[in-house]
């Protein structure tokens, strides 16, 4: 059925003729497995998928091998045996969760959230460790998704001393209510302050233990910096006892 030969009309016929292969992302046809196995006297076993043309013009995606055949004597010969498995729905299967996963990450790193994840250390369900980030975290927070998984206490560390009392309880009352947003001051690795609201999700599994956390971040700098500047202003204004004159280049306002 594969192949397209009967076992009649392959007598004869040129090993490649009859068991067709090339590679899954090119036409280029390989050597027979079968005649490799002839000359070397190995087993051989094509690395991951190749294509097989049938003689009907379909094609497989499979996986084979051939191994030698050996005995005692002069020759030590007898023929090959080769064995191979359509694996077509597999292989095509992982090809689009293999596209849909980069057309997720495209979206994911040219959002302006940063997406992150966490997940629960081995035995400690109250302790997480970083799991999975977008690139955008590397731009808000200036430490490398290496760093994210290697530096212990990497965010914590990064919050703002007086933030860092509400953070914690915040997240707390986050991890057993479900859900939590908060904004605190993260410090980032060239030595600034960057307002941050970050939006977390809990994810459980059917028994209720937390299975994963889902977090965004969003830079609130200039809008938290912009609100500082009205209120100091509106604070100079309250506090003034002389009146105050607010000119532009033109107009007496």
């Amino acid at each position: 059925h594969m192949t397209g030969w009967t076992a009649e009309d392959g007598i004869g016929q040129p090993i490649e003729t009859m068991f067709c292969i090339s590679g899954v992302d090119n036409d280029r046809l390989f050597s027979s497995p079968i005649r490799r196995a002839l000359e070397t006297r190995q087993l051989i076993r094509p690395h991951g998928p190749v294509l097989l043309h049938s003689r009907s013009g379909d094609s497989f995606y499979i996986e084979c091998n051939a191994a030698p055949i050996l005995e005692a004597g002069d020759d030590g010969l007898r023929g090959v045996i080769l064995t191979f498995n359509d694996v077509s729905d597999n292989y095509l299967l992982r090809e689009q969760l293999s596209r849909e996963k980069h057309y997720l990450q495209h979206i994911l790193n040219n959002s302006a959230a940063a997406i992150y994840s966490l997940i629960p250390r081995a035995g400690r369900q109250e302790v997480f460790s970083f799991h999975f980030g977008s690139d955008r975290i590397v731009e808000l927070s200036g430490f490398s998704l290496q760093d994210w998984e290697t530096i212990e206490d990497l965010w914590l560390s990064r919050i703002h001393p007086d933030d860092l009392a509400g953070v914690n309880e915040a997240t707390q009352a986050g991890l057993a209510k479900g859900r939590v947003t908060q904004a605190y001051r993260f410090l980032h690795r060239d030595g600034h302050y960057r307002w941050i609201e970050d939006h977390l999700t809990v994810l459980t599994n059917a028994d209720g233990e937390i299975d994963e956390l889902l977090g965004g971040w969003i830079d609130i700098t200039e809008t938290r910096e912009a609100e500082q500047k009205y209120q100091m202003l509106g604070a100079m204004l309250d506090q003034s006892i002389n009146e105050i004159l607010i000119i532009d280049g033109k107009t007496l306002l």
